[in-house]
């Protein structure tokens, strides 16, 4: 629903939505007098494939995501935005991920993925999601 807003230039509602979508669990769940968790964008997205259809529309999608948090967030904290990378890159980048209570984390993840389970990545290696740790 945010993206056919964007792409009926509808930006306003479109970043209403997706800010209450991010601040009813923060609201729900804050103590009285409680700051806000402090809010992370990260993302990882396999677009350029040599042997699959490309995807770049996961990659413009993963712009107007970036760009929408960063308007609405000023204090955004950026981490990591990477592209077309390994299954071991993968996981590096999740571990590195913050893990904290007092932070909120958003990670966009793009990759091409089989029904049962596979993720493709442009150097042509696959992983099962389903067993990978």
């Amino acid at each position: 629903m945010i993206f056919r807003l964007y792409h009926q230039k509808n930006f306003a509602l479109a970043k209403l939505i997706l800010g209450l979508a991010f601040l009813a669990p923060w609201a729900a769940a804050a103590e009285p007098g409680a700051a806000p968790p402090s809010l992370n964008y990260a993302s990882f997205v396999c677009w350029d494939y040599p042997q699959l259809p490309h995807l770049r529309a996961w990659k413009e999608t993963e712009r107007i995501v970036a760009a929408t948090l960063t308007e609405g967030y000023p204090a955004l904290g950026k981490l990591p935005r990477q592209e077309n990378g390994s299954p071991d890159q993968l996981k590096d980048f999740l571990r590195k991920l913050p893990d904290a209570p007092d932070q909120l984390t958003v990670v966009y993840l793009a990759a091409h993925q089989s029904p049962g389970g596979q993720w493709y990545f442009p150097d042509r290696s696959v992983i099962d999601s389903r067993t990978a740790a």
